[in-house]
């Protein structure tokens, strides 16, 4: 966005997201960004990207049902 500019938030937001991404469990990081819930972690930094789909596709065990 042009005129925007960049913030402190827009930082803590992009990292805290990145290290979601990159595999860190959630209660770490609430407890990084000084949350008291995890809830408003998952729900502010956690997004759903291809690559994290595709990586959690891969940790799913094998289905007894012969899907995936």
């Amino acid at each position: 966005m042009q005129g925007r500019g960049i913030r402190p938030y827009d930082i803590r937001h992009i990292a805290a997201s990145k290290i979601l991404a990159a595999g860190a469990g959630l209660a770490a990081v609430a407890a990084q960004m000084g949350h008291s819930s995890i809830q408003t972690t998952a729900t502010t930094y956690a997004h759903v990207t291809p690559g994290g789909q595709s990586r959690a596709a891969e940790l799913m065990p094998p289905s007894r049902f012969g899907a995936r």
